[in-house]
């Protein structure tokens, strides 16, 4: 073993103290500077969390019964927060800030090896989880359950399985690990099956028993309608996977490389490893990847730190039993760069006042979102509006917005799969059925012209509105941007009723001229087409 891989006891604290200063301050920026680009699907918890807080009901909608979130737990924690705060977004990123910085924490203290190599590894992990963490993800809180979970197992520690337990009920896939451990621990010398099942059978009867009495099914809705909507091919899976995990394809041949050695890495040392910890990790991996293959969903970025993480345990804990060598731990952050590259580069945009990364331009296109629900909550409060992204919009609109994809409304299944190419352009296409708007009658319709193919084709459902153009981005956005198009974009679709007014929609909504610019203004007002 090399000595000189050991820091004194004051030198280890001067790194501590360091580490987490600049952790705190990288924290503290990304998540200031993201907060305009926070994503479409975490103000779906917020707002479910809102309503429980508020009415009592974990609904989306309180008329619509349905369990559209896959994370009950963290529902549970920020409904519990909303009722002490208030019902604010800076609750949720406070919550999440926290989740990050105890992640860091928990590493630099609890993970095996050398000072150098904790460093290393909370750094990597909190810059794989920050993304998560500023679009109001459950991942952070789940990965901080999981990371928890899997050090106390690797310590002979108590509660290693309850841990699991709570984060399998914060995100699904960590499922898979519960499994694994259960199965390792109760065939492990000296452990009976009773002891080893009771912890997390408690939790999850307590979990199980709250879905089944607040909802009726224990079945997240957004689970079933996913792996009915979608249908990918198996290229189209794993490019997704790819950009989830990479970010951008222009690394493809770096991150290439890197995978190769360290695979290479694993095949040769992997038996350094405690035989628990290889299936634990490794099998996580697999069994989450394959399992959105198997049911052929999108897998999004924010997912991403569910491979990511288990993979830099797995290399860290490799790296603490070869000598504890600088050399392994060095191979150990160099592997996880193409993981960490997506961050780096967004908070040099956050820093530089760009908005030209993919994730932020998602997240500016929510700008939009909540600028139109914002006005519809304040001019028609009683509108019931049909969407295919309900997250950002329905955080502003307090009122009935129905989900087309069927995550929130499950009556939206009865139209889906849609035919392609018929009726959406693609299979990974989550888009709005013309049935259901004609089944529903919504007074607002809203989407991108790939969401609207099925209902821009049906004649008398179109009739029966007014179709108006905004601009994607906000007028704010599009002057720091090198391009002002989306998924090949420029304008966002707002159909209204024709019925629905009596004066124009500008005079009560003053938004569009001013937010979004008078170019994507359609010419007519709904009083003059609704006498037309």
């Amino acid at each position: 073993m090399n000595n000189t891989d050991h820091c004194s006891p004051n030198r280890a604290r001067l790194i501590a103290g360091v580490v987490v200063a600049a952790l705190l301050l990288l924290v503290g920026l990304y998540l200031v500077g993201t907060t305009p680009y926070i994503n479409d699907d975490g103000f779906i918890h917020a707002r479910i969390a809102r309503n429980l807080a508020d009415a009592g009901y974990a609904y989306f909608n309180l008329d619509s019964p349905a369990n559209a979130s896959s994370s009950p737990l963290f529902t549970l924690i920020l409904a519990g927060l909303f009722t002490l705060f208030g019902a604010q977004l800076w609750v949720v990123q406070l919550w999440n800030a926290l989740m990050v910085v105890s992640l860091a924490v928990l590493l630099w203290r609890r993970f095996p090896g050398t000072a150098p190599l904790r460093c290393a590894i909370a750094l990597l992990a909190v810059l794989s989880v920050l993304p998560a963490a500023a679009d109001l993800m459950e991942t952070p809180t789940a990965i901080l359950l999981f990371v928890a979970g899997v050090l106390s197992i690797e310590k002979h520690g108590q509660g290693a399985l309850g841990l699991l337990t709570l984060a399998a009920f914060t995100r699904p896939e960590c499922g898979a690990a519960l499994l694994i451990a259960l199965l390792w621990q109760s065939r492990s010398p000296g452990g009976s099956w009773g002891s080893v099942v009771l912890p997390p059978l408690i939790v999850a009867a307590m979990m199980l028993g709250w879905l089944y009495l607040h909802f009726g099914a224990v079945i997240p809705q957004s689970i079933i309608a996913k792996s009915i909507v979608y249908e990918i091919s198996p290229r189209v899976f794993w490019e997704h996977v790819y950009l989830a995990l990479f970010g951008d394809e222009d690394r493809s041949i770096v991150a290439a490389c890197i995978l190769i050695a360290v695979i290479g890495v694993l095949a040769l040392k992997w038996r350094e490893l405690p035989r628990a910890m290889f299936w634990l990790l490794g099998g996580s991996v697999i069994i989450t990847v394959f399992s959105y293959r198997i049911k052929s969903v999108l897998f999004f970025p924010w997912y991403a730190p569910l491979v990511s993480v288990p993979l830099l345990l797995l290399l860290g804990m490799l790296a603490s039993r070869c000598g504890r060598s600088r050399a392994i731990a060095a191979i150990c952050i160099v592997a996880s760069l193409p993981f960490t590259i997506p961050t780096f580069m967004e908070i040099d945009d956050v820093l530089r006042g760009r908005s030209d990364s993919m994730a932020m331009r998602w997240g500016a296109r929510v700008q939009s979102y909540r600028l139109l629900g914002q006005s519809i909550q304040r001019s028609y409060p009683g509108a019931v509006v049909m969407m295919a992204e309900i997250g950002g919009f329905g955080w502003e609109f307090k009122g009935t917005v129905l989900d087309a994809v069927g995550l929130a409304t499950p009556q939206a299944l009865r139209f889906h799969p849609m035919k392609v190419p018929e009726e959406r352009v693609a299979g990974s296409i989550g888009a709005i059925p013309a049935g259901f708007i004609e089944e529903r009658q919504p007074d607002f319709v809203i989407g991108y012209p790939q969401f609207l193919k099925s209902f821009s084709r049906s004649g008398d459902a179109v009739a029966k509105y007014c179709q108006y153009d905004l601009h994607v981005f906000p007028r704010s956005e599009r002057a720091r941007m090198s391009g002002t198009a989306l998924w090949g974009n420029r304008h966002l679709f707002v159909y209204v009723k024709r019925s629905l007014l009596g004066t124009p929609l500008w005079m009560t909504c003053p938004w569009p001229n001013q937010v979004f610019g008078e170019d994507t203004v359609a010419a007519l007002s709904f009083d003059q087409e609704s006498k037309s």
